[in-house]
């Protein structure tokens, strides 16, 4: 063979080698991407088929999302059941642990009981880690999901609102959809917003209101006339007040036909911050102001209930609100958490209330206890008998007055006033415990399938720092009591007694959760 020869074979062979290398480039990567992605599966399926280290399951769901692949989305979504699903029979426990802990919240106890105590609250601070760790892991999904932005995953999270199995997931999937802000999502929030179960439905709401579409203030107005549960037509009320419009006025406004205490409160004070206007809590003077406003709200926007007539109302106005230490309180469900502390002996200068009504400016002999005692029983004898309550006080100890809301009627009341006669300061300030055990009075659990709402509003009283129990940091105390308080939506009314009272941490506490302050000497 001829070296020409030779060199046209070597030039034939080089190109046909080049050639397979670069159609094997093109393939190569899809079929490593496939080995990743059964990779990042099996390991997914390991590390959730049972408890396994936090770390490598972190490792596995961020690689799964690096995947970049819609089903990625579905299977990080899966691990907020997982999550679940685990956290659920650590809520029961925890929930027996506090039940079991209630009867040794004394001073005096027999050295058995003592023992068991102690036992009890190692049990309950390392339950409550757990089951915060577990919530976060599952708040670290959906931020994962929410930083996704490619419209297949937003496709594959708009499916799974409305059709996972698992309540959570849809939840979670409702939520990310709402931080990602996609406006294809809409109608998939809208049937989220239907859904069966309540804590769907609110955060579908708290994701239409993202949208800012005539969609979702049709979706939301249907909620707050309809729905059966507090929490998610106080959740529509929020939404309205981050849309606002004349979608939001119209609906509001409607809601004053109808409602009363907290909701009539919220929805009041919804319409305060969209319209810069307050006209009270009389519907008819609302009625008549929208009449005279409307167009200039209107303007050239195309209006899904801005243009409808307004019902006629449809009860009377609401009860005058409960007076407490210089708030204005609607309330229907409301825990009383009173400071017992030692200092409370100390004296007020604050205007005392004597039983009969009159106010008088002087205290001589009156101390800050005398007067959390009158702001206390004052506003109990103004409750109805259709109104539910509790009392929690503190000092270092934490008691509940009965272990359930009870109804206003007049013997309930006569009892919870002889109980609040009966108080003595003493000990130190126990501030969350005393929180936590008046939101789960709302129901153990709030985040499970048990959950049903019993608690609308809390008044705490305090005159000082906190010194004992599970938190004593302030901004610690603040971020667990949002977490614990997330779902139920709780508003924590908060007045500070006196002038050690810590005054920035009760009114940020109050703002944090929708609650009111006042500040008394």
């Amino acid at each position: 063979m001829t070296s020409i020869a030779r060199g046209a074979t070597a030039g034939r062979a080089a190109f046909f080698l080049a050639f397979a290398l670069f159609a094997g480039a093109g393939a190569a990567p899809a079929a490593r991407a496939a080995d990743d992605w059964r990779e990042v599966h099996r390991r997914f399926e390991k590390l959730f088929s049972a408890p396994a280290p936090a770390v490598d399951r972190d490792k596995v769901l961020d690689d799964a999302i690096a995947t970049g692949r819609a089903d990625s989305a579905v299977l990080v979504l899966d691990a907020a059941r997982v999550f679940e699903e685990e956290a659920e029979p650590l809520r029961l426990k925890l929930g027996d642990v506090h039940r079991r802990l209630e009867p040794l919240q004394q001073d005096v106890l027999l050295p058995a009981q003592h023992d068991e105590k102690e036992m009890l609250i190692k049990e309950r601070d390392r339950l409550s880690i757990e089951v915060r760790n577990l919530e976060f892991s599952e708040d670290r999904v959906l931020k994962r999901l929410a930083a996704t932005r490619s419209s297949e995953v937003v496709k594959a999270l708009a499916d799974q609102a409305v059709k996972h199995k698992a309540w959570i997931c849809r939840a979670v999937a409702a939520q990310a959809l709402g931080r990602i802000g996609a406006p294809e999502a809409q109608s998939a929030l809208c049937r989220a917003a239907e859904d069966k179960e309540a804590r769907v439905r609110m955060r579908a709401a708290e994701s239409l209101a993202k949208l800012k579409s005539p969609e979702s203030a049709k979706s939301l107005a249907k909620l707050l006339e309809s729905d059966p549960d507090p929490i998610v037509k106080r959740t529509a009320v929020a939404s309205f007040v981050e849309i606002g419009g004349a979608d939001a006025v119209q609906a509001l406004i409607g809601a004053l036909s109808r409602e009363h205490g907290t909701m009539l409160e919220d929805a009041h004070e919804a319409l305060v911050r969209i319209t810069r206007t307050d006209n009270g809590l009389v519907y008819a003077a609302w009625r008549d102001w929208w009449e005279k406003n409307k167009a200039g709200y209107l303007g050239d926007k195309e209006s899904v209930l801005g243009k409808r007539p307004l019902p006629p109302r449809a009860s009377a106005p609401g009860d005058p609100p409960m007076r407490y230490a210089g708030l204005d309180v609607r309330s229907d469900k409301i825990v009383f958490v009173i400071d017992i502390s030692d200092s409370m002996r100390e004296s007020s200068t604050s205007t005392f209330v004597p039983a009969d009504g009159t106010p008088e400016r002087s205290n001589v002999g009156r101390s800050k206890m005398d007067v959390a005692k009158n702001e206390t029983k004052l506003a109990i004898k103004t409750m109805g008998p259709k109104e539910k309550f509790d009392i929690i006080v503190y000092n270092h100890n934490v008691t509940k007055w009965m272990d359930k809301m009870v109804f206003a009627d007049e013997a309930n009341k006569a009892a919870a006033l002889d109980f609040i006669d009966k108080l003595q300061p003493s000990g130190g300030t126990n501030i969350f415990d005393s929180l936590e055990a008046a939101i789960h009075l709302g129901g153990f659990g709030a985040t499970d399938r048990f959950y049903k709402s019993e608690v609308d509003a809390i008044i705490l009283l305090s005159d000082g720092a906190p010194s004992a129990g599970r938190i004593q940091k302030l901004d610690e105390i603040r971020a667990e009591v949002r977490r614990l308080n997330d779902l139920q939506k709780i508003k924590i009314h908060a007045v500070a007694l006196g002038k050690l009272a810590d005054v920035p941490f009760l009114r940020s506490l109050a703002m944090e959760n929708g609650g009111k302050f006042s500040q008394r000497d």
